[in-house]
């Protein structure tokens, strides 16, 4: 199973001395089971603890615009920001990886009834070469 990790920060001011991951992840069209983890920062790079925190989810923007909502969960306990879901082309609905091109993702919760965003990452789903 490929895992895909995100590190974005609360929206709003960043410090200066936080370095956020660059890199273009990559994933292959169609494959089920792909991990995607969004670890949510502070603007000094540190977890937020998610243990309070309701509504958490993972929006994707596919290359086409379509938007879409995943409910998360916890990758581990909540203490170290982390939330995931795993990639199915049927549950939850049109969360398949249907589209090449590069993708957009983005953190949502609600911390003390705010409802918070983080900053956006971006991956590509590359084609297959077919049968």
């Amino acid at each position: 199973m490929t895992t895909m990790n995100f590190v974005l920060s609360l929206a709003g001011p960043i410090s200066p001395n936080f370095v956020p991951v660059n890199a273009l992840q990559q994933c292959q069209e169609f494959v089920q089971g792909t991990g995607v983890v969004v670890q949510v920062v502070d603007n000094n790079g540190n977890p937020v603890n998610l243990r309070s925190a309701s509504g958490l989810s993972i929006l994707l923007v596919k290359p086409s615009g379509t938007r879409v909502v995943v409910p998360a969960t916890f990758f581990t306990n909540g203490l170290d920001g982390q939330m995931t879901f795993t990639t199915s082309l049927t549950v939850p609905a049109n969360v398949g990886l249907d589209q090449v091109g590069v993708w957009s993702v983005q953190g949502r919760v609600v911390i003390s009834g705010a409802l918070q965003f983080t900053t956006v990452g971006y991956f590509a789903v590359a084609s297959n070469l077919g049968v």
